[in-house]
């Protein structure tokens, strides 16, 4: 069988570089990949994690891919004035606000809409904002701010 989609994943903000740790798993027309192997901590109030899906050409996709998301993130946050959205293309597909009761480890199952996905490479981000302490730039040096994206992230496609 050949492998008709690949995906990448690197870092912004203040995130070190992920490493490609591309395993595919494949059940019948089901593909399912880990974005990366190890924790990424995202420190910055204001971080992103962008990655890279290639749809290689001649594939169709039946159904919306779901990013099947792990995190974990401080409980001090603010939970009026912390989010977190995944994009596709630059295309906000969900947001949702980030409340202590969930700090603990969450999973976010996201669909990635097949409107904004298209044939060659389609970017991913992960943006999240992080507010422990209220007022600009409070928390740059705030160690008790700190969110944590966990092993364990699939991207499951459908073909």
């Amino acid at each position: 069988m050949a492998m008709i989609w690949s995906l990448g994943f690197i870092c912004t903000a203040d995130a070190a570089p992920m490493e490609l740790g591309l395993k595919p798993v494949v059940l019948g027309n089901e593909y399912s990949i880990s974005l990366f192997m190890d924790d990424k901590v995202l420190r910055n109030p204001n971080a992103a994690l962008t990655g890279f899906l290639e749809i290689k050409p001649g594939m169709k996709l039946s159904v919306a891919p779901v990013l099947d998301l792990w995190y974990s993130y401080s409980p001090t946050i603010l939970p009026d004035i912390s989010t977190m959205t995944v994009s596709v293309n630059g295309i906000p597909a969900e947001s949702r606000r980030l409340v202590p009761d969930g700090a603990f480890r969450s999973n976010w199952q996201v669909a990635l809409p097949l409107t904004s996905l298209r044939e060659g490479i389609n970017e991913i981000t992960i943006s999240v904002l992080h507010r422990s302490i209220e007022g600009l730039c409070k928390d740059i040096d705030n160690d008790a701010n700190w969110f944590i994206i966990r092993p364990g992230n699939n991207n499951k496609i459908q073909s």
